[in-house]
């Protein structure tokens, strides 16, 4: 029994200790500087919204003051892309980011940037801006005239996200028959069986990456330096091609590839935490490589959704913490009676 007693000691304290160890960081250096990525923005808090993920207002300005108060710097897409190429990138300036071309960027987010002094990336999908949303009729897409207006306060890129390619569609991948990303499949046609050709493949994804950025610098004025790659999914042709476009860098999400190019980011809210933490303010760097010219001079745009607390505090693992608690409580429990406990004998 003593020998039993000692090898359950050991491995309880080991299961115990587990949680740790996973929580350490991975092998990998984060990228810098960080990229902090969302998607569709409400300043309702009890709009009920089915195709999520959604991010209240109220958490995009605490975000803001968080930022703010802890000296971060908020970058252009030309800023980043100058910094990523650096030998020592800022750690204390992030690009914030924002998906699809949702009418919330400039009714809600811009408003905000300009109060705040602050820049922001909208990748905008160009085959639907100033049409209406078939998919989610609440949310809007942007307009032109909005992404022009945005982009020329230097508040807010426009950048590319896709043409057409922001659908799954029936192809072959991995030589299987899947419905999978558009910019990473090759099409299948059912009815003949058919499935199309590699060269073929590449030439769609070439023409979609370059009809983005024309569509974007016809109407806005400037070509995009920037590609988010649709459900974040890309491969190794496709940055090739997007680097060929004239894309200075790309993005994913919560994926790591082996090309300066191809940037990961954190989507918030729920990576926000983790994102922040990784950020180390050092004022002094981020200057030397943006030098601050004088804010622009704006005036305040009215601002649709009311107004939102100020403070920020960021989001705790709550329900986690009091499970690993609780576990923790009857594993010790057992472990007391079994080393413990007297004969009653």
């Amino acid at each position: 029994m003593p020998g039993i007693r000692a090898l359950l000691a050991v491995w309880v304290a080991g299961a115990l200790s587990a949680p740790a160890w996973a929580q350490e960081p991975a092998a990998d250096d984060p990228e810098y500087p960080v990229v902090l990525g969302m998607h569709q923005v409400t300043g309702d808090a009890y709009d009920k919204d089915p195709f999520g993920p959604v991010l209240q207002v109220s958490d995009f300005e605490r975000l803001l003051d968080w930022l703010r108060a802890n000296g971060i710097r908020t970058l252009s897409m030309d800023e980043y892309c100058a910094a990523i190429r650096q030998p020592d990138p800022p750690r204390d300036a992030v690009l914030l980011t924002v998906d699809d071309g949702y009418e919330t960027v400039y009714t809600e987010l811009y408003p905000r940037l300009r109060e705040y002094g602050m820049k922001m990336t909208a990748f905008v999908i160009t085959d639907r801006v100033g049409k209406k949303n078939e998919i989610n009729p609440h949310q809007p897409w942007l307009t032109w005239e909005q992404c022009r207006e945005m982009s020329d306060s230097g508040f807010v890129d426009i950048e590319a996200h896709a043409a057409r390619s922001h659908q799954e569609i029936k192809g072959q991948r991995a030589g299987q028959i899947v419905t999978s990303p558009w910019m990473v499949t090759r099409l299948y046609d059912p009815s003949t069986g058919v499935v199309e050709s590699e060269e073929a493949y590449r030439a769609r994804v070439r023409d979609e990456l370059r009809n983005a950025a024309d569509t974007i610098e016809t109407h806005v004025g400037r070509r995009p330096r920037g590609f988010c790659w649709p459900f974040g999914v890309t491969n190794e042709f496709a940055i090739q091609a997007c680097r060929e476009a004239g894309y200075l860098a790309n993005f994913t999400l919560n994926k790591k590839m082996a090309d300066l190019s191809c940037r990961t980011r954190f989507h918030i809210p729920e990576q926000e935490e983790e994102a922040l933490a990784l950020l180390t303010p050092r004022p002094e760097r981020s200057a030397e490589l943006y030098p601050l010219e004088g804010g622009p001079s704006v005036e305040p745009i009215a601002i649709t959704s009311p107004a939102q607390p100020a403070s920020y505090d960021p989001p705790r693992p709550i329900l986690p913490l009091a499970l690993a608690g609780g576990g923790a409580i009857v594993v010790w429990g057992l472990l007391y009676l079994l080393l413990f406990r007297h004969d009653l004998d």
